[in-house]
């Protein structure tokens, strides 16, 4: 038996036997049952639960499994407003007060999220909008855009809130202790 000149241990080839080609890419599951959902994680409890919201609406309690946990959780990172593919539980006699379960199959990228919408055209995409913190959902909803020239400054004294002139027409400068 030879002498190990090189050191080290069988931590070496584990580590080959690991390693992932970034070349390749992998291929989109789509939903090919109807036992299989579209669904957006919106809340991570503890432990290998999740709650999701289908494309139908309806919210499920979603079991992560374990492929998706410890060393393969890598590349299937969860998180408020990540989409997912979901199996449904058909066979599992429901409780009432409790959300349905179902079982985590396949999570999508951003990338995937794209292919999704451009080829799968039966599915209302728009349940799964604004969930998380997803820019490509973002809207002007919130926003209030104002006009500068009909602007009317406002100052707060108190609890109360006095109206000046408008901002365009008024040149002078407003001295808050002589209010």
């Amino acid at each position: 038996m030879g002498k190990n000149l090189l050191g080290g241990g069988k931590s070496r080839k584990g580590a080959r036997n690991r390693q992932n080609d970034a070349a390749t890419q992998k291929a989109t599951r789509y939903s090919n049952d109807a036992s299989e959902v579209y669904a957006c994680v919106t809340r991570l409890f503890g432990g290998p639960n999740c709650e999701v919201k289908c494309v139908d609406g309806e919210l499920r309690l979603c079991v992560i499994r374990n492929k998706f946990r410890g060393r393969g959780k890598r590349d299937n990172t969860l998180t408020s407003g990540t989409w997912v593919l979901i199996g449904l539980r058909d066979w599992e006699s429901r409780t009432d007060g409790k959300l349905p379960r179902c079982d985590l199959l396949e999570v999508y990228t951003s990338s995937d999220k794209q292919r999704l919408k451009n080829t799968v055209k039966d599915v209302n995409w728009g349940n799964l909008a604004g969930i998380g913190a997803d820019p490509e959902v973002a809207s002007d909803d919130e926003i209030d855009f104002v006009d500068q020239d009909n602007y009317q400054e406002m100052v707060s004294v108190g609890s109360n809130y006095i109206t000046f002139g408008d901002r365009a027409s008024s040149d002078e400068e407003l001295d808050i202790d002589t209010i």
